[in-house]
Parts: structure tokens; sequence; C-alpha cells
């Protein structure tokens, strides 16, 4: 879907171009899904830059997991191991995850996943 920005007319376009601000740091928006039947997700990860352009995407499926918030994690873990030879610099992760992007918060408390937490932290540094 294009962002209101590409397909508005030139009065809102404008309007647009002054209230909204790129971020200048590279962002890593992950999303993954989850079975509880099956037990089984797939993940996926696309990098964008600071302008919102696709710099590199990765994605898997049938990964066994124990729960969703399991398959998030795994989204960023492999989402960063995947794509770092593209990332220069920090970059913004993005999930739609609240306990994952709690655990992200150094006040945060112990999610199962924690250990993988601890690894996609020390790969951001």
């Amino acid at each position: 879907m294009a962002s209101p920005a590409r397909t508005a007319p030139d009065g809102i376009r404008q309007l647009w171009d002054l209230i909204w601000k790129a971020d200048v740091q590279p962002k890593l928006n992950v999303d993954a899904s989850f079975s509880n039947s099956s037990g089984f997700g797939s993940w996926g990860a696309v990098l964008c830059n600071h302008d919102g352009s696709v710099v590199g995407s990765a994605w898997a499926g049938g990964i066994n997991a124990s729960d969703d918030t399991t398959m998030e994690t795994i989204a960023a873990l492999e989402g960063l191991r995947s794509l770092h030879h593209l990332i220069s610099r920090l970059i913004c992760i993005e999930s739609d995850s609240l306990r994952l992007v709690k655990e992200f918060d150094p006040s945060g408390g112990y999610i199962p996943q924690h250990c993988t937490i601890q690894d996609v932290t020390l790969l951001c540094k």
C-alpha cells in the first residue's frame, strides 16, 4: 500500500512533508505467525533505510515454536542474522508483539524468550 505522501494531491503532499519526519536510523520491521494447533509458524523481516525504501528482506516458514511470542523473537533474531551484512549502524526494531517490545526495555521482566532477547540485544550493539 502506498503511503499518503506518495498518492496525495500536491497541497496535501506539501502538508504531509511539513509534519512527517523520516527516521534517521534504519528500521527492521519484523512479524511472525504461529498456529497453536500445529506448533509451527513463520516469520518475516524487512529492513528499510531512513527514507523508508526497502534495503533487504528475509523470511522462513515451517518453524517449530512454543508460542507466538517465541516466533516474534525468532523473527527479530533471524531478521538481524540474515540482514546483518546490510546494517552499518544502530537500527530500530519494530514489532507488533507487546511482550517482545517490553522485553527490549531494560526494566522489563523475564519472559521465556529472555535468552533469545539477549542474543538480539547483543546483535544490535
